[in-house]
C-alpha cells in the first residue's frame, strides 16, 4: 500500500513539474518576443490588426467610441475595463503606439456587452 502511495505521489510531482515547466517556457517565449519586437510600437495605419482587416486607425476609432459612449469619455475607466495602463490608452489615441489585437478584441467584447454600436467599417 505504501509503495502505491509513494508511486502515486511521484507521478503527481512529475506531472506538476511538467505543467509548471511548460508555463515558464511559454512565459519566457512571450517575454522574449515582446522584448525583441519593439516594431509593434511603430505602425502602419493600413496594416491589418486582425482577420477582419481592421486597421490601426479603425481600431483607434472603435476604442474611442467605446470610451465616449460607455465610459463617460474617461480614459481611466476604459483603461481599467481593458486591463491596460492609462498611458497605453492615451498612446493609442495619439497614434504613438499601435492598438494590439488583444486590446481590440477586448474593446469589441466590451462594446457588445455594453450595447455600443460599432460599425464594421468606420470612416
Amino acid at each position: 500500500m505504501n509503495k502505491y502511495l509513494l508511486l502515486g505521489g511521484a507521478g503527481v510531482a512529475a506531472g506538476l513539474t511538467y505543467v509548471l515547466r511548460g508555463k515558464t517556457t511559454k512565459r519566457r517565449g512571450i517575454q522574449s518576443s515582446s522584448n525583441s519586437a519593439p516594431a509593434s510600437s511603430t505602425h502602419d495605419d493600413r496594416a491589418s490588426l486582425d482577420d477582419a482587416g481592421t486597421t490601426n486607425e479603425m481600431a483607434v476609432q472603435i476604442v474611442r467610441k467605446l470610451r465616449d459612449d460607455a465610459f463617460d469619455g474617461s480614459d481611466e475607466k476604459l483603461a481599467t475595463a481593458l486591463g491596460r495602463p492609462v498611458n497605453e490608452m492615451r498612446s493609442w489615441f495619439d497614434h504613438s503606439l499601435t492598438v494590439d489585437s488583444d486590446g481590440l478584441m477586448k474593446a469589441r467584447g466590451l462594446a457588445e456587452q455594453r450595447n455600443v454600436e460599432i460599425p464594421h467599417e468606420l470612416g
